[in-house]
């Protein structure tokens, strides 16, 4: 059996050392950078894509608010209360005609106004519609999305996030959760789009989400968060 120089096991010795010190100093300082992150953002890691949510642009980045109007996509804003009135029945044809503010872009950051307040009167109502859901898919960031058509074949977006990825619950979490479990219990919702036809009636204030292709509304509107959700037909 060779033996091995002292010179050499002094080195390799050396460089265990400093390896184990090395090690334990990243250790530390990824314990001191997650201690040190806001407490204000959801941290559940997920697949996405935003519908507005719209809004992860990497699938292996750990969700963050949808987008720069997270507290209002999720309904934990100041201006939620003014939702908890009376639905107001309305047509997805007028939907269809909301017009966007011209200073809020389709895509990038929101100005600072419009990220925890809503835009009267088109997101502080809670509008009622009567349609048919031909569309349920969950989508990457948890969001339960139904497209609900009228016959005239006008659409509309309406999404469910998920409470649960909320950094803190607001004036319409608890109809988010009812709403989201009709929706659970009837189509038990996956990654993989269904196509359905059932009838349906929807309760829920307006929103103007990231500007998505996928959107029938131009606009980027949606109703947004859905907050009453009941099936009237099969």
């Amino acid at each position: 059996m060779k033996l091995v120089p002292a010179s050499i096991s002094i080195r390799l010795f050396r460089y265990s050392v400093f390896g184990a010190a090395v090690a334990a100093g990243v250790m530390f300082l990824s314990h001191f950078v997650s201690a040190a992150e806001p407490d204000v953002y959801p941290t559940a890691a997920i697949a996405n894509k935003d519908t507005d949510h719209d809004d992860a642009d990497d699938q292996t980045k750990v969700k963050t608010p949808h987008s720069a109007r997270w507290q209002v996509s999720w309904g934990v804003d100041p201006d939620a209360v003014k939702a908890e009135t009376k639905p107001v029945p309305t047509t997805i044809a007028h939907l269809m005609t909301f017009k966007r503010p011209a200073d809020l872009p389709g895509k990038g950051t929101a100005p600072d106004r419009y990220r925890t307040h809503r835009i009267a009167p088109v997101e502080t109502t809670p509008w009622l519609i009567k349609g048919t859901v031909i569309s349920v898919v969950k989508e990457h960031d948890g969001d339960y999305r139904l497209i609900v058509a009228d016959t005239n074949g006008n659409q509309v977006f309406c999404v469910m996030p998920d409470p649960t990825l909320a950094p803190k619950e607001g004036a319409l979490t608890k109809k988010l959760n009812a709403a989201r479990a009709v929706v659970e219990h009837r189509f038990h919702p996956t990654y993989t789009d269904q196509t359905v036809h059932v009838m349906v009636e929807v309760v829920s204030p307006g929103y103007f989400g990231r500007l998505n292709p996928e959107n029938p509304n131009p606009e980027g509107f949606q109703l947004h968060p859905t907050i009453g959700v009941r099936f009237t037909g099969k």
